[in-house]
């Protein structure tokens, strides 16, 4: 969203992450876990990452009164961000995040970048509004490309092969600790 005008959603994230909050019952899909819960998107544009545009979005997000945050994005961990969710933090505003998806067979972060999922969550214990999830499967398990440590995540929850909404007007399984982060925020 760049100065309060929507955007499309290219890839589908965005999409993915609203039904599975706030997706009202109808007679052919899913409903969220708060069906018709207000959402407010901030995004930035793909793969910038700008430490920059993620403060803002956060700083847009907290003065626009909402109830939580959900960063259910990858950025690099940037002085800039740590302000901005200090100034979160200070009008009482929760942060939801996650851990980094991880690659089972090699223990690295799935392609290979350092994400804010782990970087904040390694130095956020010291935000008090900031909750770190990762992700179970079906049975209830840690599954096996999410991040754990009993040091920064705070809890698990569902994360893998939930059905929710899709930017092509349809539905689709997904899976990750964006979708344990959307279900818990």
């Amino acid at each position: 969203v760049t100065n309060g005008i929507d955007g499309p959603d290219r890839y589908g994230h965005g999409t993915a992450m609203a039904g599975l909050m706030a997706a009202k019952r109808n007679t052919v899909g899913i409903r969220g876990v708060s069906p018709g819960a207000r959402i407010l998107a901030a995004t930035q544009r793909y793969q910038s990452w700008h430490p920059a545009e993620i403060a803002a979005g956060i700083d847009w997000l907290v003065s626009n009164q909402v109830a939580v945050i959900l960063c259910a994005t990858t950025y690099l961990w940037a002085p800039e961000i740590s302000n901005a969710l200090r100034r979160a933090e200070s009008d009482g505003v929760p942060f939801v995040t996650g851990g980094y998806n991880a690659d089972p067979r090699t223990g690295g972060l799935i392609n290979g970048d350092i994400t804010l999922h782990g970087i904040i969550a390694e130095h956020g214990m010291e935000f008090g509004n900031m909750l770190v999830v990762t992700t179970t499967d079906r049975q209830d398990d840690y599954w096996p490309v999410g991040t754990y440590g009993t040091n920064w995540v705070h809890m698990a929850a569902p994360g893998a092969h939930i059905a929710t909404t899709w930017n092509d007007g349809g539905y689709r399984y997904t899976s990750g600790n964006y979708v344990s982060c959307a279900l818990t925020a």
